[in-house]
């Protein structure tokens, strides 16, 4: 499980009973806690999704081309506040 402020993602399960008693037990933990779920914004059960500018699928995290392309076609730097700003970037997708 993964927190990013206010977004919680639960990844993989092979056995969809096993991932049915996980997400009941986290449900159950966020109530305990008092923690809401919006259940609008709540989404389950699916092959892929797009989280944090990675696209994340079963056993897989790759970033989003669209992404990738967007820095690549950043403009040339030109002081040192652009190089901390492309280096902020590449870094953010190295860690992962």
């Amino acid at each position: 499980m993964y927190t990013y402020l206010d977004d919680l993602l639960y990844l993989i399960c092979s056995i969809f009973n096993d991932y049915l008693e996980k997400l009941e037990e986290i449900l159950q933990y966020l109530s305990l806690s008092e923690l809401k779920v919006n259940t609008t914004k709540f989404i389950y059960s699916i092959d892929e999704i797009e989280y944090l500018g990675f696209c994340i699928a079963g056993d897989s995290i790759k970033s989003i081309d669209k992404k990738v392309y967007t820095i690549l076609e950043l403009d040339r730097v030109k002081n040192i506040r652009d190089i901390r700003y492309i280096l902020s970037i590449i870094q953010y997708y190295r860690d992962l």
